[in-house]
């Protein structure tokens, strides 16, 4: 698999289950090594140096993984402050959020109590926040309402001139309007490499 992503744009990763889009998210995090060849990531590799490769990067998994006790703001502060946010900035970036992604009236909400929409959404604020200037989001919109899905469309579309985004999806439409490349896997294949026109 010979799979290289560029600054600054969105590369969206489709295929059908067991393709191996998940797989190349585990080998580019340094989740898992691969069993022969490198993957490198701002020039470290993942196996090896996994935590200099990291340091930029941020994933968001397909299970969402929150603090059962903080609330909606407090997850996204605890993870601004994580990835490197001041503390003077981090109101605003949490506000920024919210608002593209539709949540500010859930902000005082424990994670436990939202739908299961609004729970995939906070994920894919958790991750966007901060300094995080790669972001890997496995089907960041996998259960989502078309509403929720357009206001992930768009916050993706506002971010994606500050960040380096690689996303999965099985959603033809979804990786034609967000890919500035798609890249159709299967069996851990490359069969296509391109734009979306």
């Amino acid at each position: 698999l010979n799979l290289e992503i560029f600054q600054n744009e969105v590369t969206v990763l489709l295929g059908k289950n067991g393709a191996g889009k998940t797989t190349t998210m585990n080998l580019i995090t340094g989740i898992c090594s691969p069993t022969k060849g490198h993957v490198y990531v701002n020039g470290y590799d993942s196996s090896t140096q996994t935590s200099y490769a990291r340091e930029t990067m941020f994933l968001c998994p397909q299970d969402n993984i929150f603090i059962r006790e903080f609330t909606v703001y407090e997850q996204l502060k605890f993870f601004a402050q994580l990835k490197g946010r001041f503390e003077e900035s981090i109101g605003d970036d949490v506000g920024k959020m919210l608002r593209l992604l539709e949540m500010e009236q859930f902000i005082n909400h424990l994670p436990h109590k939202l739908s299961g929409g609004t729970k995939r959404k906070l994920a894919l604020a958790i991750s966007l926040i901060g300094r995080s200037s790669i972001v890997i989001l496995d089907e960041p919109t996998s259960g989502l309402d078309p509403n929720s899905c357009r206001a992930v469309w768009n916050t993706l579309t506002t971010l994606r001139k500050d960040k380096t985004i690689l996303f999965t999806t099985h959603n033809m439409e979804e990786a034609d309007y967000l890919g500035n490349r798609i890249i159709i896997l299967n069996n851990g294949t490359i069969k296509y490499d391109g734009t979306p026109d």
